[in-house]
């Protein structure tokens, strides 16, 4: 790696720092840490292009969030799951060409237009809309642009809908009690660790839904509370969450399941899930992500009849059946 060299005395002393001050934003002054490279040699500081782009978006980031305006980093991942172009997303709403370009880079945006861009975050069919009433501004993209956002659409209200009934089913474990691990249910959570173990492991449903009750059960033996608020039942299959064909309709905006065929059995479906791809779903913390890291390494290379044999094993398997809800205290005799 190229160490960087100090303008002024030419030292290869170089290291970068950071040091806190403030700056006033709309009559308000703001305390930020800024980076900067330092000297060690002779003491100067400077700034490079990336520190420069930093240094500026920080403290104005710390005023979004104080006011309850979306970042610069949550209106790029707007953009983003659109797969849009700065110029594109500006002109379906009518604003200016540039306007979300400063608004990603260097300007805060004002409420009205903050709340627009949360209408588009939260409802795809008002993008949509925005695109019909402005077709006019679009270039020859208009028509991919549409079949995009329009498959969102539909995505999104398939994943509502899946919500809507999982919640549903769900409504009687509203207290918290050994069988939800302490928990009440949590679709964001619960999305993105879908999200996240379909990206890092080839998986099936079956598959997947053992790997969700090892990282309850393993997150709940370490801090005694699940992590999704699933309720386990036992099947033949091993555990399954209660729901669980809701729970995938639930994700459809970030997951997609393909039905899958067998010639020598074509009465079997298999149903392979693959992830759609948006990064930015499934960030998790990092004890949680401790935790479904191991999951997926001790049973991301086994199929599916190992790992439902595995499970068989189970103390929380042998002792209940078939129906059964599964209590989290099993999390004590897990077997990983």
């Amino acid at each position: 790696m190229e160490r960087e060299i100090c303008y002024e005395c030419d030292s290869d002393k170089v290291i970068k720092s950071k040091d806190y001050t403030s700056v006033v934003i709309k009559g308000e002054r703001i305390e930020y840490e800024e980076e900067f490279f330092l000297c060690e040699e002779c003491g100067s500081s400077y700034y490079d292009d990336s520190m420069i782009r930093k240094n500026l978006l920080t403290p104005q980031d710390i005023y979004r969030t104080k006011h309850g305006l979306l970042t610069s980093e949550e209106i790029k991942n707007i953009r983003k799951f659109y797969d849009l172009s700065q110029e594109n997303l500006a002109l379906i709403l009518n604003w200016g060409a540039k306007t979300i370009t400063r608004y990603e880079s260097k300007s805060i945006q004002d409420s009205s237009h903050n709340d627009v861009l949360w209408q588009v975050k939260s409802n795809p069919a008002f993008l949509l809309e925005k695109l019909r009433e402005n077709k006019e501004k679009m270039n020859s993209d208009y028509q991919s642009i549409y079949d995009n956002i329009e498959l969102v659409v539909k995505n999104h209200i398939e994943a509502y809908s899946g919500i809507q009934s999982l919640l549903n089913e769900y409504a009687v474990f509203s207290d918290r009690s050994e069988y939800n691990g302490n928990k009440k249910i949590d679709i964001n959570i619960i999305k993105k660790i879908v999200c996240y173990i379909i990206q890092e492991s080839e998986v099936n449903k079956v598959k997947l839904m053992k790997m969700l009750w090892y990282s309850d059960m393993l997150y709940y033996k370490d801090k005694s509370i699940g992590l999704t608020g699933l309720v386990y039942m036992h099947y033949k299959m091993g555990a399954l969450p209660k729901g669980h064909n809701d729970l995938l309709r639930a994700c459809s905006d970030v997951v997609n399941v393909e039905e899958v065929y067998y010639e020598f059995n074509p009465d079997h479906v298999s149903y392979k899930i693959s992830t759609k791809g948006e990064d930015n779903k499934c960030d998790l913390d990092h004890d949680v992500k401790l935790i479904v890291d191991s999951v997926i390494e001790k049973f991301g290379d086994m199929n599916t009849n190992e790992i439902v044999d595995y499970m068989h094993k189970e103390k929380a398997y042998k002792e209940t059946r078939d129906k059964d809800l599964i209590s989290y205290k099993y999390a004590e005799f897990i077997n990983f």
